[in-house]
């Protein structure tokens, strides 16, 4: 849906994409079709397509006034957002029984109807806490979606804005049950020193940057981890960007 913000991140409608992206004046379905055509011009060309999402804000999450007859706020506000104090005051409560099952019927509408091969969850930390903002090692949510019987077979991809709200303070990174990647965001950084303000010493982070960031990966403790967090995650489960 049509997001709110210079980004236009922050959708309502987690089921439909934004009606702006049409080109044509094809009614209320144009963007739906295009968006259709275009992943299946992509697909032919050889190239996979993967859907940027966030459960995480929505346009109605920054600003109470914006609760309508049709927003999940209006629906039951305590129900499906939680309050956070933060900088971002209102997020969606996604380890609500009632949140975590909207979420994943959204992938797998996505999924289904527009034949995307995987999905780049953005604010993924948001999906690894409970109702109330409690960071769990092995978040419901997440869980569900790496062992579904669909959606397990896609490239999901977990964008964490803020590793400290993963569990274990991010030290094992997103839980992720050898199937969730994590996007890893230090590779344009290093290569931005390297390449963009000359910073010549960094030849060997440029290396291991590319390699993976194996480094990022490297495990803390010898025992006692839960599979979501296991140290046998493979480099190959970071995805540079």
């Amino acid at each position: 849906g049509a997001g709110a913000g210079i980004a236009a991140r922050s959708p309502l409608a987690l089921f439909a994409p934004d009606p702006r992206l049409a080109t044509a004046a094809r009614g209320p379905l144009g963007a739906a079709d295009e968006l259709k055509e275009v992943v299946c011009c992509l697909h032919r060309a050889g190239l996979e397509v993967l859907l940027g999402v966030e459960f995480c804000t929505t346009s109605e999450t920054q600003d109470a006034a914006q609760f309508t007859g049709r927003s999940l706020g209006c629906i039951d506000r305590g129900l499906y957002y939680r309050e956070t104090g933060a900088k971002r005051p209102r997020v969606l409560a996604a380890g609500s029984p009632v949140v975590r099952s909207l979420i994943r019927d959204s992938l797998l509408y996505w999924a289904s109807e527009y034949r995307v091969d995987g999905f780049v969850v953005l604010s993924a930390e948001n999906l690894v806490q409970d109702a109330f903002g409690a960071i769990l090692d092995n978040a419901p949510l997440a869980e569900e979606i790496a062992h579904d019987p669909v959606l397990r077979h896609l490239r999901l991809v977990a964008a964490v804005g803020d590793a400290a709200l993963l569990p274990r303070g991010g030290e094992r990174g997103f839980p992720h049950w050898g199937t969730w990647c994590e996007w890893n965001a230090r590779f344009s950084d290093v290569l931005a020193d390297y390449l963009v303000h000359g910073a010549r010493g960094r030849l060997s982070a440029v290396a291991t940057a590319f390699a993976g960031s194996p480094d990022l990966l490297a495990g803390r403790w010898d025992a006692g981890l839960p599979g979501s967090l296991a140290p046998s995650r493979p480099p190959h489960h970071g995805v540079n960007a």
